[in-house]
């Protein structure tokens, strides 16, 4: 089975691979094409725009990846993937009119940047796009898909997007600031959107469901989606409770940090679209001792990729930031600092998606109740007095807590360790 998973690494590695390099691109793009301050305004949006399409997928990924799953013995449930994007649109949309509605008053007594409205308000309405593109993705990874999946999940809207960009360069028909990229990066949502749609309904099929209402669905969402409103507390907050001490020019070199150090744990976010339906598989049939295996095998993995490229980012740390600019070698340690909390992601293995694909997600979900409010506290803390050095240190401890807990967890519940 390790080997099979091995085998899918490499096309999946591709993929990925490609979506980090099209996301350092964007990024790229966007500090060479605006100034700092806007620079800061489209990364902190986009940051935005990707907690919020987190937090409105309410947790639906989890049991369209646990009951989809190829192989799973788990009980038909006909139309699973068009009952949760019904649920997640009847959830989402209400809430996302009303953001839209009070974000007059968010960017003035929140942020202190007015200025901010209109590029944040149409980043709202890419919100929901995302949220159901995401789920899209999860009913093409059950049913053994992981290419098509890692595509619609993050790759397709940073490929479309620059593209779009190139366009709009070649074209000439407006100056790019703002509001305008955030533009681009609406239809980007919305073309990837379509096209995962299309895709789903002729490798999954799209039905309608016996029920309305499905309990089991529903039980193991919240847990979960309490899990994943925590989780983006622990990694997004530092950024966006900085955004109100620090100046949009510093918010864009903390962004642009943020995202490099994220590819410390790229390899974790490849293995786990490999692992998480084998986790889940495992668990149905209770195979326990397979399911353990493979958990090491894979944290071995990744704990060795992840070493590689902490090491890389950490001796290279300013030629790295110096791509964007040599205003942003100033941001050379807070990218250490998160590059370490990144490592300690990665090197604890699999850990959420193990409790996750087990049954565990009640247990997941109470260790990131406190994890996720202390980094929030934590972030307003260490913001106020140190500034993005302090919310940089905020978020890798928030990061290195939160796994090693859920490290311990799958020890405590499963009786072994994942690495």
């Amino acid at each position: 089975m390790f080997r099979r998973i091995l085998y899918q690494l490499v096309p999946l590695m591709l993929v990925k691979g490609f979506s980090a390099v099209s996301a350092f691109i964007l990024t790229l793009l966007i500090v060479r094409l605006l100034n700092p301050d806007g620079a800061g305004r489209v990364l902190l949006v986009i940051t935005i725009v990707t907690v919020l399409s987190n937090i409105f997928k309410f947790g639906l990924d989890v049991p369209v990846l646990r009951f989809l799953s190829v192989g799973s013995k788990a009980p038909a449930r006909p139309g699973l993937i068009t009952l949760a994007i019904v649920w997640s649109l009847l959830l989402a949309c209400p809430i996302i009119a009303v953001l839209y509605s009070v974000s007059g008053g968010l960017v003035t007594s929140v942020f202190g940047k007015p200025e901010l409205l209109p590029t944040l308000r149409m980043g709202l309405l890419a919100v929901p796009f995302f949220s159901v593109a995401f789920l899209v993705s999860r009913a093409l990874l059950a049913k053994g898909l992981p290419v098509q999946s890692s595509f619609f999940e993050g790759v397709g809207v940073s490929a479309v997007f620059i593209l779009l960009i190139f366009f709009f360069a070649f074209l000439e028909v407006a100056p790019f600031d703002d509001r305008v990229l955030i533009g681009l990066y609406l239809g980007s949502a919305i073309f990837v959107l379509i096209l995962s749609l299309f895709v789903c309904a002729r490798r999954c099929g799209f039905s309608l469901p016996n029920r309305f209402v499905d309990l089991e669905m529903f039980r193991s969402a919240w847990n979960y989606w309490v899990a994943t409103l925590m989780n983006m507390l622990v990694q997004w907050s530092g950024l966006v409770v900085a955004a109100i001490f620090i100046s949009s020019r510093d918010v864009a070199y903390l962004s642009a940090a943020q995202r490099v150090a994220s590819l410390v744990s790229f390899i974790l976010i490849v293995i786990n679209m490999l692992v998480a339906p084998k986790f889940a598989l495992y668990s149905n049939e209770g195979e326990l001792y397979r399911l353990k295996r493979l958990a090491k095998r894979s944290c071995r993995l990744v704990s060795s990729v992840a070493f590689c490229m902490l090491v890389f980012i950490l001796l290279f740390s300013d030629k790295i930031m110096l791509i964007f600019g040599p205003e942003y070698v100033s941001a050379v340690g807070w990218l250490s600092v998160l590059a370490l909390g990144q490592f300690i992601n990665a090197a604890t293995g699999s850990v959420g998606v193990i409790l996750n694909m087990t049954g565990h997600e009640r247990e997941f979900r109470t260790l990131t109740l406190y994890v996720g409010p202390f980094t929030v506290v934590l972030s307003f803390v260490l913001a106020s007095n140190w500034g993005a050095s302090g919310a940089a240190c905020a978020t890798a401890l928030g990061l290195a807590l939160q796994n090693v807990g859920a490290f311990v967890l799958v020890k405590r519940r499963l009786g072994f360790w994942a690495c």
